[in-house]
């Protein structure tokens, strides 16, 4: 039977080894080991016979795997026909959403002339910007140069767009 699996989770992104422990079977006498998780999104690399109790899988766990709980199954022999089965012993905890955030969130703008500020996005711990992201705002504000983007944060110039010219006198980023 299945003792238990460590770790009993993991992050979606995770790429590591999992040990299932067993009871009343040999794990190393077992013919064509191999392991497989329920969890959509988790790919077995490798399966290994550490011991007679102990079987460690070294999985890949897709970055945007759904979460929740799921059945570990070794199985082996020359037809398959040893199944131990581990029932919902092993969860796959999914990546929060990203969100960000912009500092600030308000700026003014001048009667005849556009100021000039210097704004902040910071994206939410465990996402990151790239060379990809851009940087947009409506036709009241505008960048000011190119944004420096640092993991997950974007330090950016803008220019507000003066009253006179139509702009609103605070914009909210």
């Amino acid at each position: 039977g299945c003792a238990s699996v460590s770790p009993a989770s993991v992050d979606a992104g995770f790429t590591g080894d999992v040990t299932i422990t067993l009871t009343g079977v040999d794990a190393s006498a077992i013919d064509n080991l191999a392991v497989a998780f329920g969890c959509s999104g988790v790919t077995v690399n490798s399966a290994t016979a550490n011991s007679a109790t102990t079987v460690v899988a070294n999985i890949t766990v897709a970055a945007d795997a759904a979460g929740g709980a799921c059945d570990v199954t070794v199985t082996g022999g020359a037809t398959g026909s040893t199944a131990i089965i581990c029932a919902n012993a092993f969860t796959v905890v999914p990546t929060p959403p990203c969100t960000i955030t912009v500092s600030p969130s308000t700026v003014q703008t001048g009667i005849i002339f556009g100021r000039r500020h210097t704004i902040t996005v910071t994206a939410s711990a465990g996402c990151t910007f790239d060379a990809t992201t851009t940087v947009t705002f409506d036709g009241n504000v505008e960048l000011d140069g190119d944004p420096v983007i640092s993991g997950n944060t974007i330090t950016a110039a803008i220019r507000t767009r003066p009253v006179i010219l139509g702009g609103k006198g605070i914009n909210t980023l």
